[in-house]
């Protein structure tokens, strides 16, 4: 099967998260489940007629498509130690959910969101911001707030944020600092906070 295929070529981006953290293979199957899913969703929402895409559908496709991508640089940055990545690819994922779900709430907005821009000259063509429709599903999904502020907090210029590749060792004689390019996501606990997040908001 075509699709099985695609899926297990998918999830050896997890296999080298379980390469930094091994506990965290009792969510394979669910990761493995998120992908198929999300395969499944693209192939049936193309519809055709006499071979042609219907066009409201591009923007439902782009959507997806924009999940998958975000999905997968979640991942790729979790196995190969890329922290910054990480953080910029799952908060990307939440504002993608956020947009989903204002569309759902408001289908109009479909149209603005498949052609319109933030300054645009027409009012009713105008993007809104992001926290907005943060906040619109906050209130379905209590807590999508709060984890994304954290992770804004260290998408953007902050001490958190500045100072991810940098992790301070205490030894008995002073402190020193350890410096590296390319480090463990963070530690077991927080590893699996964060992997919860991006299933959980997928």
């Amino acid at each position: 099967d075509g699709l099985d295929k695609t899926v297990n070529d998918e999830m050896k981006l997890f296999k080298s998260i379980l390469e930094v953290y091994p506990m965290l293979d009792k969510y394979e199957i669910k990761i493995k489940n998120q992908f198929r899913t999300i395969y499944d969703t693209f192939f049936n929402c193309i519809g055709t007629k006499e071979g042609n895409i219907y066009i409201n559908n591009l923007f439902v496709i782009g959507i997806i498509l924009r999940c998958l991508n975000f999905y997968r640089g979640c991942l790729w940055a979790f196995g190969f130690h890329n922290p910054h990545v990480f953080y910029d690819a799952l908060r990307s994922h939440v504002e993608t959910l956020a947009l989903i779900h204002y569309c759902v709430k408001d289908p109009k907005y479909s149209d603005i969101a498949l052609i319109g821009k933030r300054d645009h000259l027409i009012e009713d063509l105008k993007i809104k911001n992001i926290l907005t429709m943060i906040d619109k599903v906050d209130k379905k999904y209590s807590g999508i707030r709060e984890d994304y502020n954290q992770l804004s907090e260290r998408v953007h210029p902050n001490p958190l944020s500045l100072f991810t590749n940098i992790r301070p060792l205490y030894e008995a004689d002073g402190h020193y600092i350890s410096i590296q390019t390319r480090i463990p996501v963070t530690d077991n606990d927080h590893a699996e906070k964060y992997l919860l997040m991006l299933i959980k908001w997928t």
